[in-house]
């Protein structure tokens, strides 16, 4: 529920990725990959529907032009590999830019879910390997 609602804030900042790091070290790292990357998933939907609904929060940005013409250029790749990394300012602006571009929804969904579960996951990996010694 806390990587639900911190991926599906805006362009803020969220706890969410010490938190399943945190819960690798004492859950399965593979269950908390699934479950956190699935919600993170969900939760950027705000910025894809934002970008449908026209929203002009993005345009402010100055990093969003580029954005955009990522998602134009290279379309789930971009929503993929921005996914995988962690980047909120920029992943935010994807979701934004497929959006408003109108790239089919599922595509987007299945590339952002793909990515959060493998960002998750390794995140819980490095949780269990790492803190898992102190």
């Amino acid at each position: 529920m806390a990587t639900l609602l911190a991926n599906a804030s805006i362009i803020l900042p969220s706890p969410a990725l010490g938190a399943a790091a945190l819960a690798g070290k004492v859950l399965n790292p593979w269950i908390v990959g699934l479950v956190a990357g699935t919600a993170a998933g969900l939760g950027e939907i705000t910025s894809y529907l934002a970008g449908l609904g026209g929203s002009n929060l993005a345009a402010r940005s100055r990093f969003y032009p580029r954005v955009e013409g990522w998602v134009q250029r290279h379309g789930i790749k971009t929503i993929f590999l921005l996914s995988v990394f962690p980047s909120p300012l920029f992943f935010d602006l994807a979701g934004i830019a497929a959006g408003t571009t109108r790239m089919p929804f599922k595509l987007f969904l299945g590339a952002c879910l793909v990515g959060k579960i493998i960002r998750y996951t390794a995140l819980a990996w490095v949780g269990r390997l790492l803190l898992g010694a102190i």
